[in-house]
């Protein structure tokens, strides 16, 4: 599903009896002229841009569905499932589409096996390369999907009197480049015959009689937003990180302020005093000021003025594939992402200059 990002409307109300942050509040509108809905959170915009602007059949946005004649057939995406519609490069083996659910979101895919299988080691052998075929198509479309399998066994009794019907599946497993597919299919191999072995010792009474059928679900992963403050760990260290302390969304932008323009920012009783010719108290001083968001309003102000960063789109919290748009309209700047394990999760394409970095980090549920 080739889809442009929809963006909503912002809109900021300021309230004079309140003071800083909460005399705030930021709606989110949307952009389609006959649509009058506002939100107040951009999940709850997404949810409706999904529901009522997307057309489940070719996978593009429009004001009204309802006068959306009709759509290409040979367009890609996960819609086209719902209506059998899928690409004619997608190589699905022995597996068809069971069903869709959210516009064609989230696909599962069935496999009936027609011969008598002894263990899901045979399952998993039998159907890897049907496995790896679909899991790979979905993630160069998509750069990431989750997937889940399950399979549908039949357990028999020790004396062979009774049987029953179970299911088995692994949790949803992420599938970010095609060089993973093996080791993370592998994992989830492991966890379903780990589990018929725990659930056959732990005194049920049942051993496997036969395999029924297998299930994948997968649908797009979407990587975490860039936004919000979380403590620096431990494991970096504090000494070369700034970590700007913000209460909204707007960490990005005051990132890439903080990498192109920090020499700019002052302390207001030494202007002239740089951070290098700092004593050690100073650099104190400076490192507060640096983690203070309000610091950099003045330079947010003047750079949008000027036309020196071009921060349209991107004032709230965003995902490290929408910096590659980022880019394009500032193809001065180049940034990097990484996790706290100095893991790559958004690379730099091209070297315009020293690339900003940006660490990422996730809280625990």
């Amino acid at each position: 599903m080739t889809i442009d990002p929809l963006r909503p409307v912002i809109k900021i109300i300021r309230n004079p009896f309140k003071k800083p942050p909460a005399n705030i509040t930021r709606l989110f509108l949307c952009p389609y002229k006959d649509c009058e809905a506002i939100f107040h959170r951009t999940t709850q915009f997404t949810r409706h841009a999904f529901i009522n602007h997307l057309c489940n059949n070719c996978g593009e946005f429009f004001a009204k569905l309802r006068t959306h004649d009709g759509c290409a057939e040979n367009r890609l995406g996960f819609g086209l499932a719902s209506h059998g519609q899928l690409p004619t490069e997608l190589n699905l083996g022995d597996f068809v589409v069971e069903s869709t659910v959210y516009r064609g979101t989230l696909l599962t895919f069935r496999k009936t096996f027609k011969k008598a299988l002894g263990s899901f080691s045979e399952v998993y052998e039998d159907s890897f390369t049907d496995l790896e075929n679909i899991l790979g198509y979905f993630v160069q479309l998509y750069k990431g999907i989750r997937a889940s399998v399950s399979i549908h066994a039949t357990l028999e009794d020790m004396k062979g009197e009774n049987t029953r019907d179970h299911y088995f599946f692994s949790p949803f497993l992420r599938f970010t480049h095609a060089s993973l597919i093996t080791q993370t299919v592998m994992a989830s191999a492991d966890y379903l015959i780990t589990s018929l072995n725990l659930f056959a010792e732990d005194g049920s009474g049942y051993k496997l009689h036969s395999v029924n059928y297998m299930e994948v679900r997968l649908g797009k992963y979407k990587p975490m937003r860039i936004k919000g403050y979380i403590a620096t760990p431990n494991a970096i260290g504090r000494k070369n990180v700034i970590n700007i302390k913000t209460k909204d969304d707007s960490c990005f932008m005051l990132s890439v302020l903080a990498g192109l323009k920090l020499g700019e920012l002052r302390l207001p009783k030494t202007p002239h005093l740089r951070y290098a010719d700092a004593l050690k108290n100073e650099k104190k001083r400076f490192k507060t000021m640096y983690e203070n968001p309000v610091s950099y309003r003045k330079l947010l102000a003047k750079v949008t003025l000027s036309g020196e960063i071009d921060f349209s789109g991107f004032t709230g919290a965003e995902e490290p594939d929408q910096i590659d748009e980022f880019e394009k309209k500032n193809p001065h700047i180049s940034i990097s992402v990484f996790d706290h394990d100095q893991r790559t999760i958004k690379n730099c394409k091209t070297r315009k200059r020293k690339p900003r970095q940006l660490a990422s980090f996730e809280t625990n549920p």
